[in-house]
């Protein structure tokens, strides 16, 4: 395995998202290997963050509160300053004109430990705080509350800005989406596992969301943590869920009203 490299507190709660099961086990759409360019029109563009270094970006995020975003632990750079980066492009070229805030604290999560061979429940998971609130247009994500609706062969939709094509590490900088069915909804107690043989996520992707379309409605319920080396095969993802409490603690902490 390779890694790709007032707010409410996140509760859940009873109240039901009224989900069409014909809509979650829909048909899988063209079209972010073999995915599909986000408009800015698009729902799913206005959640949606690259991190970056000063150099370039390395990973995908998702704004989970006006000055929080959810991505991989993995993700972190230690010793190096992290930023924010709001836009469809966040390229090499014009990295220096896209809209950027600076990472002011992170929180990794207890116990995180790095994926080797067949290891599982990593808790790949980062919560970073940036300044200067969101640029217009952009908003928190709303997280899944019946985990229940994952289930095998469910289709869910991943954005990220990752490369287009694994073995020439190429195509990255353009926000992209594809839709790909659940292979293994409890790869592990905390994972999930796609089946990405056709399309899927790939490097830059990681931290990325994985989100569930409830009634036209996308809920943020996994991570982007890792997959094969050549993006061919399958995605494996941090699920939320288990880690409730930590978010909640931490968006307690540092998420601004």
């Amino acid at each position: 395995m390779k890694y790709f490299v007032a707010v409410l507190p996140f509760v859940f709660v009873a109240c039901s998202q009224n989900i069409n099961q014909s809509q979650i086990f829909a048909a899988s759409s063209s079209g972010i290997v073999n995915g599909e360019t986000v408009k800015s029109s698009d729902p799913l563009a206005k959640h949606l963050v690259a991190i970056t270094d000063n150099k370039w970006e390395n990973c995908t995020g998702t704004l989970i509160a006006k000055n929080l975003v959810l991505t991989a632990g993995h993700c972190e750079t230690a010793g190096t300053a992290m930023y924010v980066a709001f836009g469809l492009e966040v390229s090499e070229n014009n990295l220096k004109k896209v809209d950027r805030r600076l990472v002011t604290n992170y929180r990794l999560i207890p116990g995180r430990q790095e994926a080797a061979n067949d290891q599982t429940d990593t808790k790949d998971l980062m919560i970073v705080e940036f300044e200067g609130g969101l640029p217009a247009g952009y908003e928190p994500a709303e997280f899944l509350q019946d985990s229940s609706l994952l289930k095998n062969e469910a289709m869910v939709v991943i954005v990220g800005y990752g490369v287009t094509d694994g073995k020439k590490q190429t195509g990255d900088g353009i926000l992209r989406k594809v839709q790909v069915p659940i292979a293994e909804a409890d790869y592990s107690k905390t994972e999930a596992k796609t089946n990405e043989s056709k399309r899927g996520s790939c490097q830059i992707d990681s931290g990325g969301p994985g989100f569930l379309n409830a009634n036209g409605k996308f809920y943020l319920w996994g991570v982007v943590s890792r997959g094969d080396e050549n993006c061919e095969e399958y995605g494996v993802y941090t699920k939320v869920a288990p880690y409730k409490d930590w978010v909640d603690s931490v968006l307690k902490d540092l998420a601004t009203p």
